[in-house]
């Protein structure tokens, strides 16, 4: 009954120390942005103006066995540009790369986040040099009257219904 005991243990643990030593790494957060400030996106945008001069790559990974790692690979005009390893060290783990952007790099972009199998996980797509996004008006000064919308704009906010 004790060998029994035993093995049944052992068995248990095996699998549990299996399961954790191969877990799956999953991304479970993936954006491009203008910069990373206490380990967080900043300025996340999916375009961006041609002057950026830098995009930065966030991710936050799950999962993942001792000793694995994660890889940003920049492309660029169907061509990888650069590639940036990470070792993951711990779940949650999250890693950030940028990549300087030449004044003739306009158009699309891309980000995988690649594990070591060289499987992509995610892939973040983004433009340079796009339509830069709208802006809100400024707020009227003091004495003045809200300027009127231009013909075809749409304004935003809630309505009341009765």
């Amino acid at each position: 009954m004790k060998k029994t005991s035993v093995a049944l243990v052992l068995l248990f643990l095996a699998v549990v120390f299996a399961g954790s030593a191969f877990a799956e790494m999953t991304v479970d957060e993936a954006v491009t942005c203008t910069s990373v400030v206490d380990r967080k996106p900043e300025g996340p945008a999916s375009s961006f103006a041609a002057d950026v001069g830098r995009v930065f790559a966030y991710t936050k990974i799950t999962g993942g066995a001792e000793g694995a790692s994660i890889t940003h690979r920049w492309i660029y005009a169907d061509k990888t540009m650069a590639e940036v390893k990470f070792p993951v060290k711990g779940s949650p783990w999250r890693v950030w790369s940028s990549k300087g952007i030449a004044p003739g790099q306009k158009g699309a972009w891309k980000v995988e986040a690649v594990d070591d199998a060289g499987k992509v996980l995610k892939t973040v797509e983004f433009t340079v040099g796009g339509e830069a996004p709208a802006k809100a008006p400024a707020a009227p000064k003091a004495g003045e009257k809200p300027a009127a919308p231009k013909a075809g704009a749409q304004q935003g906010g809630e309505k009341g219904t009765k």
